[in-house]
This record gives C-alpha cells, structure tokens and sequence, in this order.
C-alpha cells in the first residue's frame, strides 16, 4: 500500500512539474509583423464589424459578411473590381486581398476604417 501512495505521489508531482514548466507567456505581437494590419485599441468584433461597415460604405465599398470576425469587402471602378478579405481579432485587422488588388488599391478602406474607430 505504500508502495502505490508513493508511486502515485511522485507521478503526480512529475506530471505537476511537467505541466507547469512546459507553459509559455503570452506574447504581444509586434506591429511590424505584418505590415498590412491595423492596430486597434477595441477587441469587440461587434463593435469592429460595425464600424467596418460604416467605413466601408463611406469610402465606396460594398461588405458581404463571411465569418464572425471577416467581411468580404468589394469596389467596382468601370470595368475593375478590388476585393480584400478584412479579418479581426486580438486587437488587429488585417486584409488579405484578392489577385489584382494591392494594398494601394486598399488604402481609402483602412483610412476609413481607421478613422471611424478612433471617433468612437
């Protein structure tokens, strides 16, 4: 009976001390990581949707909702379409755009949004 509390006791302190060592810090991610993200102050997805939308319509833009925490947003000028997929989360958005657009393409949309973020 010894023998087992003993065995049971060491497995538990090793599985204890494995459990606690093998963690790591949260890390903040730098923003020069990626360069086509936004920084934002605000971690509510509603409130980062909203105004995403507000933006986007602002500047032209027409938002298709995709996820939770992405919108499909497009602009047609005469024969060329721009599409960027706008992703948020952790204090981030960022754009993946579609073949054709470049961040050029995109940058009435981030100023945008940018600005109606800060007017909150």
């Amino acid at each position: 009976m010894k023998k087992i509390l003993s065995l049971t006791l060491m497995s538990s302190v090793a599985l204890m001390l494995i459990t606690g060592c093998g963690g790591s810090k949260p890390t903040v991610k730098d923003p020069s990581v990626n360069e086509n993200a936004l920084y934002i102050k605000t971690y509510n997805n509603k409130k980062i949707a909203k105004a995403i939308h507000e933006a986007a319509k602002k500047a032209g833009w027409r938002i298709t909702n995709f996820k939770s925490n992405a919108l499909i947003a497009e602009k047609f000028d005469g024969d060329t379409a721009y599409a960027t997929i706008v992703q948020f989360h952790d204090g981030h958005i960022e754009f993946d755009n579609e073949e054709g657009t470049s961040d050029s393409d995109i940058d009435d949309l981030r100023d945008a949004i940018q600005e109606t973020l800060e007017e909150d």
